[in-house]
Formats: structure tokens, C-alpha cells, sequence
């Protein structure tokens, strides 16, 4: 029995040496409740690079007098903020960022340059695109991207942190402008095709016009599959739904198309229509986007009561829905 205790007695002291014998995990400094106080964004200058160009037409073939509409009614200045992966401690060491952390330095960081994006965007509606009377106008704008980097410090649980962050605006510049010949052609029932303008960058909408068609009733496209023709004017009829003859309404035809489609829409008002062409955007997102335009001059003088919106899916009629301001 005594024996049986003094080997017991060497294998628990040679447990316990080999256990302190093995390396111990190292510490990470992880804050426990992912809490960020004191946050200070230290600001940068930009660097600026030019990543496409696009193109805006401005019809103005059958018009009396000059139009004119500012760059800020066609572009718009977009904005983004990218946090860093992991935070260098300022006495030395990393940490992953918390998702809840990340969140409001990318709000911190957002509001130091608020100022600047603010003034990039009321810039924009004071630059005039005008156009002639008899003439088509082509606007070329190119876009610029705008990157402010540097670091925003902040403490949380008693350490001050520094984490990198990416802020880009992305801003349009009219760089061009020329003009094309005007399509007199007058309505022969059959449609006539407006001509499309391709947008480069590849944003939503592939092609637009306004103020179409320059003359006649009538107007026609050739759809792709899974491409959306959206329509809006003061009327339309199209495959016998007529929409229109109210001044306080504003008409919508949005079709898609799942197999190729000639498209003829007519009862058109000319120059008091605006179209585009889509292959991304689902017929809902489509109103949602433009929907906001639809309660303003000149889509109706004195502003619209109401949108009727007519849905159809390869020539068949499958929604019609009345929208409010």
C-alpha cells in the first residue's frame, strides 16, 4: 500500500511539470462590450481619378425658345465609407473590429466630410445644361472619384485605438457637349424610333431620352429579353389601354419583356415624354426610383394628384395601380 502511495505521489509531480512545461495561449486584448467613445476623425485631402464617362441627351428639335436643366436634375453625387478590418492599439497590438463598432465609426467618419459632400452635391444645380430651339444637344460628363484616406482614433474599454477608413465621392463633371441632327420624321403609324442613348458608365439604365418624340404621336422600340421599357408623359395608349386626358395626371408604362418585343406606343404628346431602357432593374424598382419625379414640373405644370401605372409583360396587360404624392 505504501508503495502503491509514493507512485501515485511521482506521477502527480510529473503531471504537473509537464503541464507547466506547455506554452500558454497568448492574451488577446478583445473589449468586452464593443463599446466606442472618444472618436476623433482625422481628415485627408483628396486624391482624384477619372473612372467613365457617360453621355445626356437634351432634345430640343420642335421647341420654340431655349430649354435648360442643371446638371444636379441628371446626376447625382454618390458617397461611401470603408472601415478597416482590424484597429492598431496605440501602445502596440491588434484587434478585429466589432461589426456594431465599425458601424458607428463609418457614421463618424461620414459626418467630418457631411460639409464636403454637401457642397459637391448644391454645386451640381448650378451648372446649366441648356439647348437651343431646333437643335439636340449631347451632354458628355465625366465621372470622378474623389478618395479621402486617413485614420480615425477612438477608446473603448480603456485602450485608444486607431483604424484606417477609405471615404470616396463619386462626382460628374460636363467635360463635352455636341449636337446631332434632329429626326423630323413625321408619325407614319408604324412608330417612329427615337434614338437611344447609350449610357457607358453602366449604371441602371442603358438607354434615355426626354422630351420625345420631337414630332408625331407614335413611337417604337425593339426590346431585348429581360430588358424593361419605362414610359411617362401626360398620355399613352398602348395595345388599347389608353391612359391620359387628365391635367393633374401623369402617366407610366412600364414593360417587360421576357422574350424579344417590338414595342409602338401612340395618342403620345410630343416632347412631353421621358423613357429608358433597362436590363437590371426588376418593373417595381423602376417606379420606385422615378417615382419621386413624378409630383414635379414639367412632368405636369403645376404638379400631379396622382400616377396611373400601367404594368404589362410581353404585350399583355398584368397590373394597373394609381400612385399619390
Amino acid at each position: 500500500m505504501k508503495n502503491q502511495k509514493v507512485v501515485f505521489a511521482l506521477f502527480l509531480v510529473l503531471a504537473l511539470f509537464i503541464a507547466s512545461c506547455q506554452p500558454t495561449a497568448p492574451s488577446v486584448n478583445v473589449p468586452q462590450n464593443g463599446g466606442v467613445d472618444d472618436v476623433r476623425v482625422n481628415t485627408a485631402a483628396p486624391t482624384e481619378a477619372k473612372i467613365s464617362t457617360e453621355e445626356f441627351p437634351l432634345p430640343n428639335c420642335g421647341g420654340t425658345g431655349e430649354i435648360r436643366q442643371t446638371l444636379g436634375a441628371t446626376a447625382s453625387v454618390f458617397k461611401s465609407v470603408t472601415i478597416g478590418v482590424k484597429a492598431t492599439a496605440r501602445g502596440g497590438g491588434e484587434m478585429a473590429i466589432p461589426e456594431t463598432a465599425k458601424l458607428k465609426l463609418e457614421i463618424e467618419v461620414e459626418g467630418a466630410y457631411q460639409q464636403t459632400y454637401e457642397s459637391a452635391s448644391s454645386r451640381l444645380d448650378t451648372i446649366d445644361m441648356p439647348a437651343a430651339a431646333g437643335t439636340h444637344v449631347v451632354y458628355e460628363i465625366g465621372w470622378y472619384e474623389q478618395t479621402f484616406e486617413s485614420i480615425v482614433e477612438y477608446s473603448s474599454d480603456g485602450q485608444v485605438y486607431e483604424a484606417p477608413y477609405v471615404y470616396k465621392l463619386r462626382i460628374p463633371k460636363i467635360e463635352n457637349s455636341y449636337q446631332v441632327s434632329c429626326n423630323g420624321s413625321s408619325n407614319n403609324g408604324q412608330g417612329v424610333t427615337p434614338q437611344p442613348t447609350s449610357v457607358k458608365s453602366g449604371l441602371r439604365w442603358e438607354q434615355e431620352a426626354a422630351q420625345v418624340p420631337a414630332s408625331g404621336t407614335s413611337l417604337k422600340w425593339e426590346l431585348a429579353a429581360g430588358q424593361i421599357l419605362f414610359l411617362s408623359g401626360g398620355q399613352i395608349r398602348i395595345n388599347g389601354e389608353y391612359c391620359g386626358g387628365d391635367a393633374n395626371q401623369i402617366c407610366v408604362l412600364v414593360f417587360q419583356a421576357t422574350t424579344p418585343q417590338t414595342v409602338i406606343v401612340d395618342a403620345l404628346i410630343p416632347e412631353n415624354n421621358w423613357y429608358g431602357i433597362s436590363s437590371t432593374l426588376s418593373p417595381n424598382d423602376a417606379v420606385s426610383e422615378k417615382e419621386p419625379q413624378f409630383w414635379y414640373p414639367p412632368n405636369c405644370i403645376n404638379g400631379c394628384k396622382k400616377a396611373t401605372v400601367l404594368y404589362f409583360t410581353d404585350g399583355k396587360l398584368v397590373n394597373k395601380t394609381t400612385l399619390t404624392p
